[in-house]
């Protein structure tokens, strides 16, 4: 969806009643349009967080003196900065930073990995959300990581809302417009500021709908992702 279709909903609804909705109903003003996307870029952040909506793989090139691996641009081929670039991007296809979470681990054959299971010694272990602890790296050996990833921060710079396109599933723009409602009336006072803890509070009910009845995708990878795919053989 553009920038403008969330704009005019807002506009008719959750800023329909503050001048930041523009001073006619169904418009907005354009000096406003950065402190909107910077709460758009929120809302998505969170929505991110709470729904596998963007889904995409890393390989880990494994060292025998390394348990380790943070998963970081610094570590990378792309960047070069770093004595061992274990994470095997490239100039074309870098790794961007946009890792929230570490989903499954593959090896060489596409066989999943236990993640996080002290009872089997082949697991693989998160030591922290970007980090992954291998118990028995080996030079010769590779590890595909599907990871959930972050959202395309949207520029605040003088945003077009003709051309901005905004990456989030129609059936969460509604939960998306009251988290922005929320934003917007959080920092105000009296009346106009409790309406913001009704809007996180429609916010959250929007999502666990959401959650309840499917809507968007499950945690559910399965080990269609092959090393071969990626130049690995």
């Amino acid at each position: 969806m553009l920038l403008k279709e969330v704009l005019e909903h807002l506009s008719y609804g959750e800023l329909s009643q503050l001048t930041i909705g523009g001073s006619t109903l169904g418009s907005t003003d354009a000096g406003a349009y950065p402190q909107i996307v910077s709460y758009i870029n929120l809302g998505l952040m969170d929505l991110y967080k709470k729904f596998l909506l963007s889904e995409k793989e890393v390989i880990i090139q494994q060292f025998a003196n390394i348990n380790e691996y943070i998963v970081d641009s610094a570590n990378s081929v792309s960047d070069g900065s770093a004595t061992y670039q274990y994470v095997r991007d490239s100039v074309l296809f870098p790794f961007e930073n946009d890792l929230l979470k570490i989903e499954n681990v593959f090896d060489e054959e596409g066989t999943p990995l236990p993640l996080n299971d002290c009872n089997d010694d082949t697991s693989v272990f998160t030591t922290r959300y970007d980090t992954l602890y291998v118990q028995s790296p080996n030079d010769e050996n590779a590890l595909s990581v599907i990871y959930r990833a972050a959202p395309v921060k949207l520029s605040t710079t003088s945003p077009d809302p003709d051309t901005m396109e905004i990456f989030l599933p129609d059936v969460l723009l509604t939960a998306l417009l009251a988290f922005i409602g929320h934003r917007v009336h959080k920092p105000l006072s009296g009346e106009t500021n409790r309406q913001s803890s009704d809007y996180l509070g429609t916010y959250l009910a929007l999502c666990a709908e959401a959650d309840l009845y499917g809507s968007t995708n499950k945690d559910q990878t399965d080990n269609h992702f092959k090393f071969s795919d990626n130049g690995w053989v």
